[in-house]
């Protein structure tokens, strides 16, 4: 279940408004990134904030756009966040409950996410477009192996 198996593909498709988010899944959902890219077709991608969505992807995501507070998206659409010339994407997997969790906190130890916040309770609010390293370095760029995320996160929790 690695690769695209473990992910419904909305890779291509930015999220530029509320309506957008209507497309995602409202029977399910788990773990979940936003990211930014340059355009559609781009193999470019900045994570910028993992979650899971506990009772279905459309009902967060929902709640991320309209949450003028805590909402991710809104806080993207309205410029609060400095992410010129990039589009908000998503992935959504079908990873929930425990393994979602174990995989959302190995993902907070290898990647940089500006929108989660850290220790201080703080937020980036800029993107670093020097992390983005080449696709071969694949535990710090987007192509994350789930297989072996899944794999580590099994080992670990024996």
């Amino acid at each position: 279940s690695s690769g695209i198996n473990a992910e419904y593909g909305y890779d291509q498709e930015q999220i530029k408004d509320p309506d957008d988010v209507n497309k995602f899944p409202a029977h399910y959902g788990g773990l979940y990134l936003f990211y930014m890219k340059p355009n559609p077709t781009s193999d470019v991608r900045y994570p910028i904030y993992v979650g899971v969505a506990k009772k279905s992807f459309r009902e967060r995501f929902q709640r991320q756009a309209n949450d003028n507070f805590t909402g991710i998206l809104g806080k993207i659409w309205s410029g609060e966040f400095k992410f010129e010339g990039h589009g908000v994407y998503a992935v959504c997997t079908h990873h929930q409950g425990p393994a979602a969790q174990a995989i959302k906190k190995l993902l907070l130890d290898s990647f940089h996410f500006p929108l989660k916040r850290n220790r201080r309770g703080q937020l980036r609010r800029e993107l670093d477009t020097s992390e983005q390293l080449p696709a071969e370095y694949v535990k710090d760029n987007y192509d994350i192996p789930w297989k072996e995320c899944l794999e580590k996160v099994a080992a670990a929790g024996q």
